[in-house]
């Protein structure tokens, strides 16, 4: 079977769907409505030359489009549009850690789960494809597996059996990306997407109302932070805020090692933050507006630059 792929995105309550695709129009994107039935649309969607046909689902308070096609060309594809409609339309995050252990707590209804391809990201470096003859899923093995490599994975494919059958196979990404490749849709469904899903609400609430708050004549912060094991060295510090001043509205307020004070603004929805990069933390501070959708793109920068942080809520 061809590879079906889904993505899951949140979609600003402000908007309806169809005031969405209006909007995206207004920001250069080539969406349309082809047609509109009582539990989905049917959407053609694409930035400049490219863009693809698939259907829009309501899943609870997310948006899910499916569609078919090259993995590579419908994820680029679907990661411009979700950048260009920020902050209406986003990607869901779930991070690496997050996702093992998805996977963990669904394998006791399977006699295994393969793992037959991985991506890694690894310090500095464009994302790189990891491939072995299949291995039996271990969320410890592939912890150690990814500490060897000094990375974190980014994206997993996945086998699913029960009596030596293959259920399902399918791939789940970091960045509200899940494909099936074989078996049947509906086990993937309930044992991979709607589990991702459920994942993804879990950590969008500990990023929820954590923007700057004043009661009682004090100041209440709710920073998060990554936590290393070892110091981040100059040039690391130096790599983060090069991602940082490529991608936001950013001030240095000190620059280099051993410290890096930044004030950072994302353009999208100006979502505002003070950033420190010191010894072996990077602390996110939100003050008077952070967005849970923000925070989980900043978060997400700041990962795939310097894989190796632990997030701390």
């Amino acid at each position: 079977m061809p590879s079906i792929h889904c993505f899951i995105f949140e979609l600003n309550k402000e908007f309806s769907f169809e005031e969405a695709i209006e909007r995206s129009r207004d920001r250069g994107l080539k969406s349309s409505i082809i047609s509109k039935m009582e539990d989905y649309y049917t959407v053609r969607i694409g930035i400049r030359t490219s863009s693809l046909q698939g259907f829009f689902i309501p899943i609870d308070e997310h948006w899910m489009f499916v569609s078919e096609g090259e993995s590579s060309r419908v994820s680029q594809i679907i990661k411009s549009f979700s950048k260009g409609m920020f902050p209406i339309l986003n990607l869901i995050y779930l991070p690496s850690s997050s996702i093992l252990e998805m996977i963990d707590r669904v394998k006791r209804k399977y006699d295994s789960i393969e793992v037959v391809e991985g991506t890694m990201c690894k310090t500095g470096e464009t994302f790189r494809t990891w491939k072995k003859k299949p291995i039996e899923f271990s969320i410890e093995t592939m912890i150690e597996m990814a500490k060897r490599e000094d990375a974190k994975w980014t994206g997993i494919s996945l086998r699913f059996r029960i009596d030596e059958e293959n259920i399902f196979g399918c791939r789940l990404n970091e960045n509200g990306h899940l494909s099936i490749y074989s078996g049947d849709f509906l086990e993937f469904y309930a044992d991979a997407l709607l589990p991702y899903i459920n994942a993804s609400e879990q950590v969008r609430s500990l990023l929820k109302n954590r923007e700057r708050k004043e009661a009682d004549n004090r100041v209440i912060l709710s920073p998060l932070s990554l936590n290393f094991e070892t110091s981040i060295s100059k040039s690391e510090v130096q790599l983060i805020e090069k991602r940082i001043v490529s991608n936001y509205a950013a001030a240095v307020m000190h620059p280099g090692n051993p410290m890096l004070l930044m004030q950072v603004c994302d353009r999208g929805d100006g979502s505002l933050y003070d950033l420190y990069v010191f010894n072996k933390k990077i602390e996110i501070v939100p003050l008077h507006k952070a967005s849970p959708d923000s925070i989980e793109n900043l978060v997400s920068l700041i990962s795939n630059t310097l894989p190796m942080g632990t997030l701390v809520w």
